[in-house]
């Protein structure tokens, strides 16, 4: 079906047995001293077994002394690495698999504490996007030093069997300040012209080459838009550069843009991006040069990836999260199994837990980064009788994963769809995407033979006609109404009411109290029905433990409707159609006018059903928000984890 996708490719003097290539995604998953571990392993196995053609790993460190940005990285600075870079090249290979190893330097992407104390590097003294930070220029004897690094780490992983390496000139990191004039300022021979700037790639891909050789594969990743307001370069520029990739000697480009820290330009795109929003980027390098491309464009469905080599956008189709939320993406295209891939929902679980120091994890497979584990499942279910309360995400990935285990699972869900709070968020705009995962669960559930009855209110006297061996309570919670708020007003309603369009305003002055996730993605939903809105948060900030690209993308929507927010700001009351407020600063009270109050204040469960099963029932489990509330991925975690606990 897919004929381009699955024909063979060359990159170098290598053959691809096809054209889809998982590119870098961090996992930190080595032990403490930056060996690979079983886990590693078995992480990257499964999406050679699954499918791909190649694999580019998470980026590499090559130097101890100014290149460390994370923990529980592959360290390749020294001989210790090659026999778990071996065992891995050997399993990576049995299924006809090529493995690339992503070369890195974090530049003034890193921390003095990272660093022992020391000053982070980069090409000239200009700091990082993120946090502001003193940042020195390498001097060129360090240029040569850790250009010899690169040299030397490309030879250990060759000495292991892999198959070539991936030099990271992207993302704004150390190769990608020096090729940037917003970062480069130097009047050396690494500064100044488009050649200066690139000097430092090109003198690392000669290392490279007079150490490994011809056979050795050499790709180079480069962002070839850095959608910065002002001082950086955009994509005329960034085909020059290619351009000088290609006559340095480099095997392929893989084309991406920017990095963390553009607003209208993230390299790591959340979840209002579309599909192939920016394939004409790779498409322009394509054209430009004469090495293979491959390019990365939030491709989630294998017809847009067959399309996108049909219409010669690139060579090698690129993705890491596509594979990270199902590692059998690829076996599936190629079997004609479209309908049962796991598509990824964009919802940056997977960068968000490496930030948070917590390690990869995808909000819709719960078996990434514990395939090891998985691997050891047990199918020891015996058809005995599991009820499942809740057909969330919770309930969901629970009876879908003890169905697996072979028992017999019945599902109850009280409304006459599947996907719970999931489905809710899906009617806010740009998250058409939740509706994916709310479909593949319920195609998997009819596969598995799951018995799913919806419009059910579930009691114990139900449930205990299934003769249950056990049961999962899933049922989720319900909005917090603070007391003595004046919320029995008919002005006053929450986000379920909104987002399900049982109430429906049009044309109102809408005030939101609350300013988490769920407070923007439904001031969003008002917004495109022409409210006016205004945001109520007790903290100095909105949205405060939210991870910052989804904040970013959805208020980027939200100012062009000129959405306003009041922030350290306390909600006392709500009375004769306006919301009494209180400066938590000074103190100060305020009436804000208000044809409808939305209260988004969060969730909460009572325990009761739960409590009232154990009564009855030997083996109760309580998941999800039925027991605390949380996001997609700690619903999607629990209900797996208390699946395999049976």
């Amino acid at each position: 079906m897919y004929h381009n996708l699955f024909s063979e490719g060359r990159i170098g003097r290598l053959t691809l047995k096809n054209r889809l290539v998982m590119t870098a995604a961090g996992c930190e998953m080595t032990d403490p001293n930056g060996r690979i571990t079983e886990d590693y392993i078995a992480y990257y196995e499964a999406r050679a077994k699954g499918g791909v053609g190649a694999i580019i790993t998470e980026l590499v460190q090559v130097d101890p002394e100014t290149g460390v940005m994370n923990a529980n990285q592959v360290q390749i600075w020294n001989d210790d690495c090659i026999p778990g870079l071996r065992a891995l090249a050997d399993r990576i290979h049995q299924y006809d698999c090529r493995l690339f190893l992503q070369m890195q330097h974090p530049g003034n992407v890193t921390t003095p504490e990272k660093l022992r104390g020391n000053t982070p590097v980069s090409a000239s003294d200009v700091s990082n996007l993120i946090f502001p930070q003193p940042v020195r220029p390498m001097t060129v004897e360090e240029i040569h030093a850790l250009t010899e690094r690169f040299g030397d780490g490309a030879l250990r992983a060759q000495r292991a069997g892999v198959d070539g390496v991936e030099l990271h000139a992207a993302h704004f990191y150390l190769i990608h300040q020096f090729l940037s004039p917003y970062f480069n300022k130097r009047t050396d021979e690494y500064g100044g012209s488009r050649e200066n700037r690139a000097r430092f790639l090109k003198e690392i891909i000669e290392n490279i080459r007079k150490k490994c050789g011809d056979d050795f594969a050499i790709l180079v990743r480069i962002s070839v838009e850095e959608f910065l307001p002002s001082g950086g370069y955009h994509l005329n520029e960034g085909i020059e550069i290619c351009k000088l990739v290609e006559r340095y000697g480099a095997d392929a480009i893989n084309v991406t843009v920017a990095g963390t820290g553009c607003r209208y330009g993230q390299s790591l795109e959340p979840v209002s991006y579309r599909q192939g929003w920016r394939r004409h980027h790779a498409a322009a390098v394509r054209r430009s040069v004469g090495i293979p491309v491959i390019g990365v464009a939030v491709v989630r469905e294998p017809a847009f990836a067959e399309q996108m080599l049909t219409e010669g956008d690139v060579d090698f189709v690129g993705s890491a999260r596509a594979f990270l939320a199902d590692p059998e993406w690829g076996s599936k295209a190629q079997n004609g199994q479209e309908q049962d891939i796991r598509r990824c929902i964009s919802c940056l679980k997977c960068i968000q837990g490496i930030v948070q120091g917590e390690g990869i994890g995808c909000s819709v497979n719960p078996a990434c980064g514990r395939e090891a584990a998985a691997n050891q499942t047990r199918c020891d279910g015996a058809h005995r009788r599991v009820v499942v309360i809740g057909g969330g995400p919770a309930g969901m990935q629970a009876a879908l994963t003890a169905a697996k285990r072979g028992f017999a699972v019945t599902l109850l869900e009280q409304q006459e769809h599947l996907g719970g709070q999931l489905f809710l968020a899906a009617q806010a705009p740009h998250k058409e995407k939740y509706h994916w995962y709310i479909q593949y669960m319920a195609r998997q559930l009819e596969a598995q033979a799951v018995d799913v009855r919806t419009c059910v209110t579930a009691d114990a006297d139900l449930i205990a006609s299934f003769d249950p061996w056990a049961v999962i309570d899933a049922s989720g919670a319900t909005p917090i109404i603070p007391e003595h708020f004046g919320a029995n007003q008919p002005f006053v309603h929450t986000p379920d009411e909104i987002l399900s369009g049982k109430v429906t305003l049009e044309n109102r002055n809408v005030v939101i109290v609350g300013a988490g996730m769920t407070a923007l993605e439904t001031a969003e939903y008002l917004c495109e029905r022409d409210n006016f809105v205004t945001l109520i948060a007790r903290s100095d900030r909105i949205a405060r433990n939210a991870y910052a690209t989804q904040v970013t993308d959805v208020t980027k929507h939200l100012d062009a409707h000129d959405v306003v927010y009041l922030t350290s700001t306390v909600p006392e009351r709500v009375e004769d159609g306006s919301v009494v407020l209180r400066d938590a600063r000074t103190g100060e009270h305020t009436t804000l006018p208000a044809d409808a109050v939305v209260l988004a204040l969060g969730v909460r469960n009572s325990g009761m059903l739960s409590q009232s099963l154990r009564e009855r029932f030997p083996r109760v489990y309580t998941i999800g928000d039925a027991q605390k509330s949380g996001r997609i991925f700690d619903a999607v975690s629990a209900g797996y984890a208390a699946a395999l606990g049976l």
